[in-house]
């Protein structure tokens, strides 16, 4: 079913006038749409895989690059803060439902993995536009906590001392000024295990929770702490056995997590379809899909460089 998958690409702008590259992916043109933002220093190709799964099974996906990020959408990573990743998913959000293209009224449901799942977390607190069903797989709830495990930028150095300074490191591969990324962090509570809480407190969107038993960047049970007070949006939690939090580095374990992301939004969106088994990529398809996913990159990088 892959070489059916019709593909669209467009831009929108945020609130700052700037670019926003968006991958628009369907067969049925009047099935629920599932929102992907990117993750962290990741771009519309990462989400490559639950892409196709997501679309081989009922759903119009689009995808889209965080500005100040890699990716194809305006500027560059080292100005990156999660403050401006919201505002991007708000004017992707605003695009959505206001778009006849898009057509949100089949229904609207948002993926959000690790980091990203934390932005849509505020978001979704804001509830500036209706969402029908959230799923989180591998999400953070204690970000300074991630953020330190993963670059080793602790966030109490500012707590302590407001005059703190980190400058410009290494994030993951990229490199980030620290600076107005941690100031943001903490300035805006998005650090905080706590400040997930209170977001949380505001969802009424039905959640799903997909964990990683061996993750090393997120505590498993820092999810009952984030969720104590708000249970009742939870449907269901689903655990990938063995898996770590880079699922990139384990594709049986990106593939589970994929299929358990998809039945989530079936047992949400297509209740009559539970029974039906998931239609699978097959090696040849996602290989084949990853050099047309390769192509479209350098494609629009190359014509970012020249705008």
């Amino acid at each position: 079913m892959i070489k059916d998958i019709k593909e669209e690409i467009f831009t929108i702008t945020n609130s700052q006038g700037h670019a926003i590259h968006c991958v628009y992916n369907y067969i049925d043109a009047d099935s629920p749409l599932i929102v992907i933002p990117p993750q962290f220093e990741g771009t519309v190709r990462l989400n490559m895989l639950p892409m196709i799964y997501f679309v081989n099974n009922g759903f119009r996906v689009l995808r889209f690059d965080f500005t100040n990020h890699q990716g194809n959408s305006f500027g560059n990573f080292a100005d990156f803060t999660l403050s401006q990743a919201l505002a991007d998913c708000q004017a992707v959000l605003e695009f959505v439902h206001a778009s006849q293209q898009l057509n949100a009224s089949a229904g609207v449901g948002l993926l959000g993995i690790s980091i990203s799942s934390r932005i849509l977390l505020r978001y979704m607190a804001l509830q500036q536009q209706p969402i029908d069903c959230y799923v989180s797989m591998l999400g953070v709830v204690d970000a300074g906590s991630t953020i330190y495990a993963v670059t080793g930028q602790d966030i109490q150095l500012l707590l302590r001392d407001p005059q703190h300074r980190y400058g410009v490191v290494k994030a993951i591969k990229h490199m980030i000024d620290a600076d107005p990324f941690m100031h943001d962090l903490q300035a805006q509570d998005w650090h905080s295990l706590s400040g997930t809480q209170r977001d949380i407190d505001q969802l009424v969107a039905p959640t799903y929770l997909i964990v990683a038993e061996n993750d090393k960047w997120v505590n498993i049970a820092d999810y009952h702490t984030a969720y104590r007070n708000n249970q009742a949006i939870l449907r269901q939690t689903y655990k990938i056995p063995n898996g770590g939090h880079e699922l990139y580095k384990n594709p049986e374990a990106a593939k589970l997590a994929a299929a358990m992301a998809t039945r989530c939004f079936a047992s949400f969106f297509l209740p009559n379809a539970q029974s039906t088994e998931i239609v699978e990529p097959t090696i040849t398809e996602l290989m084949e899909w990853n050099t047309r996913e390769r192509a479209r990159e350098r494609q629009h990088d190359a014509q970012l460089a020249v705008g």
